[in-house]
């Protein structure tokens, strides 16, 4: 109860296969996951091919040593100038 897979119907497709209308209307997507996250290389990484390839701007922050719920970075630097530099 309260899993968001109880409120919503689950993908018929996983994320990584629907991608193609964002990459279209030219939504930037920035990831950022620690280095030690199991999806790091088999979900991440695999989106990020396949949002590029499509021609979408996919970026990805890794933070070393953390694992899949990365607290927030050091040094939000990074995510900062991604936002505003999107919004420009």
């Amino acid at each position: 109860m309260g899993l968001l897979t109880d409120i919503q119907p689950p993908l018929k497709k996983p994320l990584a296969d629907n991608l193609a209308p964002l990459a279209k209307a030219g939504v930037p997507i920035l990831h950022v996951c620690g280095s030690l996250d199991p999806w790091l290389d088999r979900d991440t990484r695999v989106a990020e091919k396949k949002y590029q390839a499509l021609g979408g701007n996919f970026t990805v922050i890794v933070r070393q040593g953390e694992g899949h719920f990365p607290v927030g970075p050091q040094d939000p630097k990074p995510v900062v100038d991604f936002i505003v530099g999107k919004a420009n």
